[in-house]
């Protein structure tokens, strides 16, 4: 699935590290469809909720994690 971000409310780095987070990860599987395999759909991720700071301090965050992480 490809997440198209709007740079207006939401730093594209920012949100790629606050999903692949442990905590955030697991409130997505735990909405997975579980018929068989499970999944994410569209309407799914569309109705999830992250909590976003400001632009700039997503910016900074983004920025510290990048030079941080492995």
């Amino acid at each position: 699935m490809k997440l198209t971000v709007d740079r207006e409310r939401a730093d594209n780095l920012f949100l790629y590290y606050v999903l692949r987070s442990p905590m955030v990860a697991k409130r997505i599987e735990d909405l997975a469809l579980r018929s068989g395999v499970p999944h994410i759909n569209l309407a799914i991720l569309r109705a999830f909720e992250v909590d976003l700071p400001s632009l700039e301090n997503q910016h900074r965050i983004a920025s510290s994690s990048e030079h941080t992480t492995t």
